[in-house]
């Protein structure tokens, strides 16, 4: 897997953009890093807002996964 980190500004607001559905190729499955402890005011309605790093899982199920090999 691989690990992705959000991009923020030099003041901390956090880079983004709205990419156009024409341009999706397929689903991805992201899970947040949580390190050696994971914070307890994450749920799994903000975890998105207050992870800074999160896993991505090449496959989003098995059957991608064997279309692919």
């Amino acid at each position: 897997m691989c690990l992705l980190k959000r991009s923020t500004q030099i003041d901390g607001r956090c880079m983004g953009d709205v990419i156009p559905s024409g341009q999706l190729r397929s689903p991805a499955k992201l899970t947040p890093s949580f390190g050696k402890k994971a914070d307890s005011q994450l749920m799994k309605e903000n975890s998105f807002e207050y992870s800074d790093q999160f896993w991505l899982a090449r496959y989003f199920d098995k059957e991608t996964f064997f279309a692919l090999h």
